[in-house]
């Protein structure tokens, strides 16, 4: 695992692919043992990378800013960036695309749906090629 950046409250790393961002299976690697092990102290996450995507992520190393970090998520004022490999390539060279996620707790994963209802939130991702 690679450190990027370090201080008293704030921990950024680059997390492979493969590796779980938050709890997983008891004994199975996670970013938060590993970064618990690296620091000796409690990790709070601030976001998530799914398993399969590699990428930079910033972890909390106090409540205080774990509280501030998700503040500036939930605000927009975290500004998060994706790049990505994909195979093919989309007609126009940049646009947007849109679409309404649904997150089922019992399933814990979300899923595309076609209506707005309770619990369904707008997805917006703008890409250039």
């Amino acid at each position: 695992m690679e450190i990027l950046f370090e201080d008293k409250s704030v921990i950024v790393c680059l997390k492979e692919r493969g590796l779980l961002s938050q709890e997983g299976k008891e004994g199975e690697p996670t970013m938060l043992s590993l970064l618990s092990a690296h620091t000796g102290g409690e990790i709070y996450p601030v976001h998530r990378l799914d398993k399969e995507v590699g990428g930079v992520m910033v972890f909390a190393k106090t409540k205080k800013a774990a509280a501030d970090l998700s503040s500036q998520v939930t605000d927009r004022t975290m500004e998060k960036e994706y790049i990505t490999v994909a195979e093919g390539s989309p007609e126009e060279k940049e646009g947007t695309m849109e679409d309404l996620l649904f997150f089922d707790r019992s399933k814990n994963k979300s899923f595309t749906v076609k209506k707005e209802r309770r619990g369904v939130k707008k997805a917006s991702l703008s890409y250039r090629v």
